[in-house]
């Protein structure tokens, strides 16, 4: 198989306008003028909760006690981290769940969380550590997650409800029910959607997803920066098990083609590992991990909408499909584009001179439903895999301009600023 080509995005808090022509507004911060909320995308306020996140006990409670895939909405400035607790107050407030710890980037949770993360947990009051769902012995108990969003990162020890409400920015729970009778099915539908990703509280770095159709598997690149400061990028290829997260090794690559080099072929080494746990069709939990001395992290990532309306807006039918596009006769590097509306979000990643790594991205309206225009930006000194939060600056804005002309929905041609054209058709992986 031909090297796997990946691409880059550069994503801003919200983006509230064209800031010459780049997809990037670094300052907006989240208002508090909303509260913080709760919800689950396995069952509705007030709703029975599914047999799949049922305590298992003998013939009494026969779920899959797996914790449910929750999104904290609306999260208030300022917050730190998160903790989250789940009681039975009809039945003697018997605690069912409590974790803390959670940093602040980790928003959503993925369905059975408690059996993967390492984030510290309490025993519930069934003996066991972690996630103890329902199993009320008779009638119809309520069954309530409180979700603390709170002004400290962690707790040295076990924090007491107390302490996390007197640390809490912000309050949200979430009722549900369920009684012996019950019986509620739930199957997961989390097919995260192709497009660029993001975190919201890390603006200035992103990623790519494009799940496969016919296969199911997600191609994946990370558009981060190196501990040196520069703008590099990870890709994997992501095969889906049958607990519905997607895993692969996760690559690095080095020694391509540059931006206005002749074709040289890349070498790829393993990084590690990668992991995506959707959520629900926006909203997913990304893992990498590092080998060997390589640096790994958690994060929650959603759907990147360009601007408010945009991601669920219409798009021409005469418009390139959205996803890698690549030279088959370049392998190594490549190209992710995304159309919402009739605006174009383009990422290249390429090689620079040295050999080294390199993304571009260039934010603007298509000049028509197949032709587009813009000049590549370069950012570098941003946030580093497995650092803490620094926002990237702008050390080109004008690279060189980059120009498309496609000639169907799957082919077209690239001029790069040097004037070379190539062709360029949609990666089928």
């Amino acid at each position: 198989m031909s090297t796997i080509t990946s691409s880059t995005v550069f994503f801003g808090s919200h983006v509230r306008s064209l800031l010459s022509g780049i997809l990037l507004v670094l300052a907006m911060s989240f208002s508090n003028a909303y509260a913080l909320t709760l919800t689950s995308p396995a069952f509705a306020a007030g709703a029975t909760i599914p047999n799949a996140f049922v305590f298992t006990l003998g013939g009494q409670c026969g779920g899959g006690n797996q914790s449910p895939p929750l999104i904290f909405g609306n999260v208030p400035d300022g917050t730190q981290s998160f903790a989250l607790v789940l009681r039975d107050p009809d039945g003697g407030n018997w605690l069912h769940w409590k974790i803390w710890n959670i940093p602040a980037t980790i928003d959503a949770l993925p369905h059975d969380f408690s059996a993967i993360t390492t984030i510290t947990q309490a025993n519930n009051d069934f003996g066991t550590l972690g996630y103890g769902g329902p199993c009320p012995p008779s009638g119809s108990h309520r069954y309530i997650f409180t979700l603390y969003a709170l002004n400290v990162t962690s707790f040295a020890t076990e924090p007491s409800e107390a302490q996390l409400a007197a640390a809490a920015l912000q309050i949200a729970t979430l009722t549900a029910y369920r009684s012996p009778t019950d019986n509620g099915g739930w199957t997961p539908a989390e097919i995260p959607q192709n497009g660029w990703w993001w975190n919201a509280s890390e603006s200035g770095r992103g990623y790519s997803i494009e799940r496969n159709a016919t296969s199911g598997n997600i191609f994946l690149a990370a558009y981060l920066y190196g501990q040196t400061g520069a703008s590099t990028w990870l890709s994997a290829g992501l095969i889906r098990s049958d607990q519905n997260d997607y895993t692969g090794s996760l690559y690095q690559y080095a020694g391509g083609q540059s931006l206005a080099g002749a074709y040289i072929a890349p070498v790829a080494s393993q990084y590690g590992t990668a992991r995506l746990d959707p959520v629900d069709s926006t909203h997913a939990l990304l893992t990498l991990t590092g080998a060997g001395t390589n640096p790994g992290m958690v994060v929650a990532l959603r759907r990147f909408e360009f601007t408010p309306g945009s991601l669920g807006a219409p798009v021409s039918a005469t418009a390139p499909e959205s996803g890698w596009w690549w030279s088959a006769a370049e392998s190594g590097r490549g190209y992710f584009l995304e159309i919402q509306q009739n605006t174009a979000f383009i990422a290249t990643y390429m090689y620079n001179p040295d050999g080294t790594p390199v993304w571009y991205s260039t934010y603007n309206t298509m000049t028509s439903d197949t032709q587009f225009q813009g000049n590549l930006q370069l950012y570098a000194n941003g946030q580093s895999v497995g650092a803490a939060y620094v926002a990237p600056t702008l050390v080109n804005g004008n690279v060189g301009t980059i120009q498309l002309q496609f000639s169907s929905r799957t082919a077209g041609t690239l001029t790069l600023p040097s004037g070379v054209q190539v062709p360029i058709t949609r990666f089928a992986f």
